[in-house]
């Protein structure tokens, strides 16, 4: 394993950034996306140390980055860095899975979440008031990926069950006894 600089140490550029050496990707980066994972930076060096080598053996995602001890506008707290690691495509739900199950072998076991680098490109961050960002979710002790729903499209689907009820009332009973309802 070879730690190319220690997080923790690196005062003069905001990213460290290790690609995948065994699969390098040339493809598009319209569907790119990252799991992030938040690590306190009494452990990043550390933690950084195992995403590195796993990156560049292959065995996690296409790339990935930390962020250093330079200061940047953009973390939430002093104390944590953002660890990100990229799959090809955000559409593809099994690579991202696998993706997160190798993080998991690398100790990331706390619930993370996944966004998309079109949202990042578009400026949205949580720490800046936007809401509903998080593509995926996924527990560490599960092999689940929960997609995120905002709160605005739960309300849309809501909205048309209640409309397909109100046209079918005679299927109402039906449906709620097939799904436990």
């Amino acid at each position: 394993m070879v730690l190319t600089d220690k997080p923790s140490e690196v005062y003069d550029k905001y990213w460290i950034r290790v690609r995948n050496e065994v699969n390098p990707y040339l493809g598009s980066n319209e569907f790119v996306g990252k799991w992030m994972e938040f690590v306190y930076l009494k452990n990043v060096d550390e933690v950084w140390a195992k995403i590195e080598d796993a990156t560049r053996m292959g065995r996690l995602g296409i790339a990935a980055k930390v962020a250093t001890s330079r200061p940047n506008p953009n973390q939430i707290r002093d104390d944590l860095r953002l660890v990100c690691v990229y799959t090809c495509d955000w559409r593809v739900r099994e690579d991202v899975l696998r993706v997160r199950k190798a993080l998991r072998d690398c100790g990331i076991v706390r619930k993370i979440s996944y966004k998309t680098d079109a949202d990042t490109y578009a400026g949205k961050y949580r720490q800046f008031g936007d809401k509903g960002i998080a593509k995926y979710y996924s527990d560490g002790t599960e092999a689940v990926l929960e997609e995120h729903v905002s709160r605005e499209e739960r309300g849309k689907q809501a909205q048309k069950m209640r409309a397909w009820m109100l046209e079918h009332p005679s299927r109402v009973d039906e449906v709620k006894k097939r799904y436990g309802l």
